[in-house]
């Protein structure tokens, strides 16, 4: 039986459209994205859940090739990984794109002004 305790969700049994009966733990499963449409918010809520998280599998798995927000149409794939709560105070976590990308820094760099630049004249 996988563990569901990080998670508040019902036994996935009562999870419907379960693909090939692909369950992860945390109340994530492996769903049919054409009867919702690609959306893990409209899964989840069709059983009375509260999406909080979405993905595209890599291989009819629980590896997550790409993750997506609930509301966000998953496409070009006949299954999405939907992780559903039925605590009323879940919430989405917030998108995780704002960490600078690789090879920047994310200090500010102060650049002199004219008037901090010393100003040498050269007489030849």
């Amino acid at each position: 039986r996988p563990l569901q305790s990080e998670s508040a969700c019902a036994a996935f049994a009562q999870w419907p459209n379960v693909d090939g009966g692909i369950i992860c733990s945390n109340c994530m499963a492996l769903v049919l994205t054409q009867p919702y449409n690609g959306r893990c918010d409209t899964y989840c809520s069709s059983f009375g859940h509260t999406c909080i998280g979405a993905a595209e599998e890599q291989a009819e798995d629980c590896n997550v090739k790409q993750t997506f927000r609930c509301n966000q149409q998953i496409t070009d794939t006949s299954d999405m990984l939907c992780t559903c709560s039925n605590d009323p105070n879940a919430k989405e976590p917030p998108p995780s794109g704002t960490t600078p990308p690789s090879g920047t820094t994310s200090g500010a760099v102060a650049l002199a002004s004219p008037a901090q630049i010393p100003f040498v004249v050269l007489f030849m």
